[in-house]
């Protein structure tokens, strides 16, 4: 196996656990429309997709209109308050000034930019990523490749030197389909026996694996 030099990782899910924030601002536009909150468990389910994505299935609509409304009632609440209560899993933030010294890092997702680089920032991690590509960077989010290409090309560094990690089927089938080596990890969105039927390169079940794993994989 060739070493590898880059790493991207997924933002929600895999580096930060952004579930209260992004249910308390989905519940503060259900209320603006007249309609009863839901439970976080369930707007968790809805999450990975995009914002757009996430709101249609909130509504259980995939009409414009009023995906495009909430939309708009959703973004500027969500850019307000999603670092109140956003923060790393255990173990993140200590392992990335490590990893950063080894390996290029980058941030792939599906969450609109704007978002991602508060949260980014705003956790005092923004200076470890060479590069950020949100869901509305290229014009397909993943589990197209597209995101991963873009990310590539923008680094000057080949799929077979890097590792995909999220907490989700889409960046396992991102990374199958641009050649890149996949980790699933065990903390996020997603049970780790359901991201195992998807066949990932290796599996982290927490933070402390990801460093040893990424070392033996430059050694």
């Amino acid at each position: 196996m060739r070493k590898k030099r880059l790493i991207i990782f997924d933002l929600d899910g895999t580096l930060v656990n952004s579930r209260r924030d992004i249910a308390n601002s989905v519940n503060f536009c259900l209320e603006k429309f007249g309609r009863l909150p839901m439970p976080e468990e369930k707007i968790t389910a809805f999450i990975g997709d995009g914002t757009g994505r996430l709101i249609s299935r909130v509504l259980g609509t995939g009409q414009r209109r009023p995906v495009r409304k909430f939309l708009e009632l959703f973004y500027p609440h969500y850019l307000q308050h999603c670092l109140d209560n956003t923060n790393f899993y255990p173990g993140i933030k200590k392992i990335l000034p490590a990893l950063a010294k080894k390996f290029f890092l980058a941030v792939v997702t599906n969450k609109y930019q704007e978002f991602t680089e508060k949260i980014l920032t705003g956790l005092g991690v923004r200076k470890y990523f060479s590069l950020i590509v949100g869901g509305d960077k290229t014009l397909n989010r993943k589990p197209h490749p597209e995101a991963i290409y873009y990310c590539l090309k923008r680094l000057s560094i080949g799929s077979q030197d890097t590792v995909v990690v999220g907490d989700s089927p889409n960046d396992i089938l991102a990374a199958k389909a641009s050649g890149c080596w996949s980790v699933a990890v065990g903390w996020g969105f997603a049970p780790v026996d359901f991201l195992r039927k998807f066949s990932p390169d290796a599996v982290a079940t927490k933070p402390t694996e990801l460093k040893r794993l990424f070392f033996l994989l430059c050694a």
